[in-house]
């Protein structure tokens, strides 16, 4: 190879080198200025704020002239037929067990992770036993949903129980907050004497969420 040559081949090998030097400098700089994109954060529910007296006011509103509470009914369909049964599985031992939808220990097992989760939404100190449900830890025990609630006014501990269907309507109504405007007359039953049933709503979220002691101070 004659010199001429080899110096041609030595000067573009240097060049090439030294633009790709800039290129790798940028290509690091470039990467440690990108920052990873942060995952979505999951949204959750807010809780409701309000005050015993917020609910105490609200319920006398709702009993002393229900026809101020505008009940709205809606229509629903539901377009799946659902499995004639449903599982439930033990929080504390994972034993499983099978029941028939239509049964009350069914719509137990199928309404509770609602249940959690709306009761999760308000300011009440309420804590589910459902271990009822559990042949194993329930052994003994009626297939129920036992509730211990914290009074809204003065904390005292009392409790309480969720049998069948019936009363899982009848939940509903502590899933409500003040102040009460209006109402689902269809998720809350009020098909037949809508005032009367407004009012036994009231009560019923007064002798749930207050202990004996306070309830007779509301007094509704």
């Amino acid at each position: 190879m004659s010199t001429l040559k080899w110096l041609k081949k030595t000067c573009i090998g240097c060049i090439g080198l030294m633009l790709a030097i800039p290129r790798w400098g940028i290509a690091e700089e470039n990467k440690e200025q990108v920052e990873p994109t942060p995952a979505p954060k999951q949204e959750q529910e807010v809780k409701a704020q309000f005050s015993k007296e917020d609910l105490i006011n609200s319920l006398r509103q709702i009993n002393i002239n229900p026809k101020s509470i505008k009940a709205i009914g809606a229509m629903c369909y539901e377009m799946m037929v659902p499995p004639k049964e449903v599982e439930f599985q033990c929080g504390i031992c994972g034993h499983t067990a099978i029941y028939a939808r239509e049964s009350d220990p069914g719509a137990l097992t199928n309404s509770l992770p609602y249940i959690k989760r709306s009761l999760a939404t308000m300011p009440y100190k309420i804590s589910i036993d459902s271990s009822g449900l559990c042949p194993i830890c329930g052994k003994g025990k009626d297939k129920v949903l036992s509730m211990h609630v914290s009074c809204f006014s003065c904390g005292k501990e009392f409790s309480w129980e969720v049998k069948n269907q019936k009363d899982i309507d009848m939940l509903k109504w502590l899933y409500i907050k003040p102040p009460v405007t209006e109402l689902d007359a269809t998720n809350l039953r009020l098909w037949v004497d809508t005032e009367k049933g407004i009012k036994e709503g009231a009560k019923y979220i007064q002798d749930h969420v207050f202990c004996p002691v306070c309830r007779e101070k509301i007094n509704l």
